[in-house]
């Protein structure tokens, strides 16, 4: 049911954040995060994404 297409959503997003670390693509990065169910917009996901990358050393690490 919902719950089902929720968690599959959830998993392909992040499979997709992962892949885009693994080959260090902020544009991959963004549009991962684009197609989670939190995030309403593309311009979120980048705004997110941004902000992740100017505070987090971890997640600068794996797009710089």
């Amino acid at each position: 049911g919902a719950t089902l297409g929720l968690s599959q959503s959830v998993r392909a997003c992040e499979s997709l954040l992962i892949n885009a670390a693994r080959v260090r693509d902020r544009s991959l990065a963004w549009q991962a995060l684009a197609l989670h169910p939190l995030f309403d917009s593309v311009n979120v996901a980048r705004a997110v994404l941004s902000q992740a990358i100017r505070t987090s050393p971890l997640v600068a690490a794996a797009f710089d």
